[in-house]
């Protein structure tokens, strides 16, 4: 189903965040016919539902083409020696709790040395690298 013309055009800028008075003027008509539109208007409102379902979906589809990038960068850090980021990479899977919330519960063993937690300040790059091996071995 086609819409007219002025209200594509309004449907356009609202589906891009544009507000109803930006809406009214790419349509070339009052604020309150848009207001009208699109509380009112089910033509109106199946068409700007399309448009943000399609801009959603092209947001989406260029955000997943970065994730390769991403977890390149990621791994670039985690090579480079960078604790913190590679504690956040094991918490974000699940394998380290935040120590804030609770202390580390999983303990590996580096140096015989169970006692401490396992945060950027007690513990290397490589030992960080140890525990992604022993869950990798585990899983």
């Amino acid at each position: 189903m086609t819409i007219p013309k002025n209200k594509q055009d309004a449907a356009i800028v609202l589906a891009a965040g544009g507000s109803h008075a930006e809406a009214a003027k790419a349509a070339g008509v009052e604020r309150q016919t848009v207001y009208g539109w699109t509380s009112k208007n089910q033509e109106f409102l199946g068409e700007l539902d399309r448009l943000r379902r399609a801009s959603f979906e092209e947001a989406e589809g260029v955000l997943r083409s970065m994730a390769v990038t991403a977890a390149l960068v990621v791994r670039e850090a985690i090579q480079d020696g960078d604790v913190k980021v590679a504690l956040t990479v094991l918490r974000g899977l699940g394998i380290l709790v935040n120590a804030e919330k609770r202390e580390v519960d999983t303990r590996v063993q580096f140096a015989g040395d169970l006692s401490k937690p396992i945060t950027p300040e007690t513990h290397t790059i490589a030992e960080a690298h140890a525990v992604i091996d022993h869950f990798s071995k585990s899983n």
